[in-house]
């Protein structure tokens, strides 16, 4: 059984996912977001909720003016407005509170990528690493190498040396033993 990596999912922002709902992003774009909609249940709840409000506001209508005294009809006028505009308060401040962002998410969701970048970066520097000590044992081997060959080749010469001494040494005793011979050996006179 293989265990699945979490990949954590890049959410796209409340302006992208506007955009997205009004056809105002490039073709890739709205390509990308109607992808990562498919897959996250918690985009799609939101487009689909601001959808039905955006449906909403374009079916509202504001009620025929009732004939009335002049002074009546601009106060209605001005309440119809104020009812407007505390409808789409109360409403963007729903949406807004809604939506804030949840703290302890985003802090998880930036430990999880600072964990992530870290370690790439530490598996990078790991591999670095490996690498320069392979190539220092590398030349410790050759250094090791070599200084076996300069032992091999000192002690070669030393030997040769000392023989080479050693028949020097022979040859030079011959030669006294053969001069100590060839003198005349002196008589003492009593």
């Amino acid at each position: 059984m293989t265990d699945k990596v979490l990949i954590p999912m890049k959410h796209p922002s409340n302006e992208e996912l506007i955009e997205f709902l009004y056809d105002e992003s490039s073709p890739a774009k709205q390509t990308e977001i109607a992808r990562h909609l498919n897959a996250c249940d918690e985009c799609r709840s939101q487009i689909a909720s601001w959808d039905r409000v955006r449906g909403q506001l374009q079916t509202w209508k504001l009620p025929q003016p009732v004939t009335a005294p002049h002074r009546y009809v601009m106060a209605g006028s001005v309440l119809r407005w104020a009812v407007a505009a505390a409808v789409l308060l109360s409403i963007g401040f729903g949406l807004a509170r809604h939506n804030a962002p949840n703290l302890t998410q985003i802090r998880e969701e930036i430990r999880r990528e600072v964990r992530g970048a870290l370690k790439q970066e530490l598996g990078i520097e790991l591999a670095r690493h490996v690498d320069e000590t392979a190539r220092c044992q590398e030349s410790l081997r050759v250094v090791a190498s070599r200084i076996a060959e300069l032992e091999r080749q000192r002690i070669a010469d030393y030997s040769g040396l000392r023989g080479d001494v050693e028949t020097v040494a022979i040859r030079t005793q011959e030669e006294f033993d053969r001069l100590a011979s060839a003198q005349p050996q002196e008589t003492s006179i009593p």
